[in-house]
């Protein structure tokens, strides 16, 4: 399971995706930054980094997925 916890850059030539993902088999959440990036000869540079979490402190939209956590653990808790 992903949410989408940020972006960059879209509808240009450098376009990255940030997503906290969720993987159940494991019990284990992800940071995952997939990109898009066109050079000016045009030719296309895209993959995808995953991460395991607790080592993704520092990257883009960290905080982000941490706030998608507490929201989802804490919702509807008084």
């Amino acid at each position: 399971m992903r949410v989408k916890i940020g972006q960059s850059g879209v509808g240009g030539n450098n376009e990255s995706w940030y997503y906290l993902e969720f993987a159940e088999e494991e019990a284990k959440f992800y940071h995952v930054h997939e990109w898009n990036n066109m050079s000016f000869s045009l030719s296309v540079n895209e993959g995808e980094e995953r991460t395991p979490l607790e080592q993704s402190k520092g990257k883009r939209f960290y905080e982000e997925a941490i706030k998608a956590i507490k929201i989802g653990i804490f919702s509807g808790v008084s």
